[in-house]
């Protein structure tokens, strides 16, 4: 498998990725919560010149769209990619391709402040 991850953040993993066995599904997991997933199918004539001869090199590209569960400060994010035939079934066990503590820029904090002042929220929710 080759792959390389160009964008991961808060709102989404971009890269590209391929494998001879077949097209890749891509899926992003906080611990065992997955965020979302998709199957590479982007075309990267890039990917394909650099490596000339390599099956499914040239659809490899992929945009994952990160979908949390709940709103949170802070997480850790993993990427996966395994093999998939044409009906969608996985070939082998999915492979690490990416680990990152991603930080909610959009993340309402809360400030503790002393018992004589008020709490006051900082931050935006949008």
């Amino acid at each position: 498998m080759q792959y390389y991850i160009e964008r991961m953040d808060w709102t989404q993993v971009a890269g590209w990725a391929f494998s001879p066995a077949g097209k890749l599904l891509i899926e992003a997991w906080n611990n065992e919560t997955s965020l979302g997933k998709v199957v590479t199918n982007v075309s990267r004539p890039d990917v394909a010149a650099h490596f000339a001869g390599q099956t499914n090199s040239l659809h490899s590209g992929f945009v994952l769209p990160l979908e949390f569960p709940s709103p949170m400060d802070e997480t850790d994010v993993e990427v996966t990619a395994v093999a998939i035939d044409e009906h969608g079934k996985a070939n082998g066990a999915p492979q690490a391709i990416a680990r990152r503590k991603m930080r909610n820029p959009n993340y309402l904090t809360r400030i503790i402040a002393p018992a004589n002042r008020k709490t006051s929220v900082v931050g935006s929710p949008f």
